[in-house]
């Protein structure tokens, strides 16, 4: 079923928020309350003319622009150029797609979220929020554009359906998974850097 991946992905963020994350810990409540409140919204979508656009995908939209808001305004510029440049590839890969599916080597959920982290990993190498802000508000307006360019050939599109939800929930998951190993690393190289300081 469409949407049963990233179903699957807000149960185990919210167990993993409830019973597992230190009470004190900044991120366990949001987490957790964010997570049941994806899980209610799911089915429901709005339409907005020429397309249909699923609440949590509009909940991903005010969560991302409050965060963009907070930041310096050279780090702001910096990523609208970088949700720009994430709109375009996102929405091209879609119109390739839908051109010539043959080229798909992977699952198609699968596929699409590595392109997702991989240009977002080359915009934002470092930091995991705006890692996961640049790729969501990229990839929803990305759908939107996509589904206003099929509206000119009088084909109705569901944006931000399911399958783009899965999609969600499988590049989060590629990208928690990648800067955990990151800070593992990270932690590893500094205790045997101050190890050898000490011997030394």
């Amino acid at each position: 079923m469409p949407g049963s991946i990233f179903i699957g992905f807000l149960w185990g963020t919210w167990i993993v928020a409830t019973f597992l994350m230190h009470k004190q810990n900044k991120f366990r409540f949001p987490l957790a309350f964010l997570s049941l409140v994806f899980i209610i919204v799911f089915p429901y979508k709005v339409h907005i003319a020429p397309l249909s656009i699923q609440v949590p995908a509009i909940i991903f939209l005010i969560i991302g622009y409050v965060y963009i808001a907070f930041l310096a305004f050279s780090k702001r510029i910096f990523m609208m150029i970088a949700i720009i440049i994430m709109i375009t590839g996102y929405t091209g890969y879609l119109l390739m797609i839908l051109y010539d599916p043959v080229w798909l080597i992977l699952d198609y959920h699968v596929m699409t979220a590595i392109l997702i982290f991989l240009i977002a990993q080359i915009l934002y190498p470092k930091s995991l929020f705006s890692h996961l802000v640049c790729s969501v508000l990229g990839t929803i307006q990305g759908e939107i554009v996509y589904g206003v360019i099929l509206s000119k050939w009088e084909f109705t599109y569901n944006a931000c359906s399911g399958d783009y939800l899965d999609i969600c929930a499988i590049y989060f998951f590629i990208t928690l998974t990648w800067f955990f190993i990151q800070h593992i690393s990270s932690n590893m190289s500094l205790k045997n850097s101050v190890g050898k300081q000490k011997h030394g």
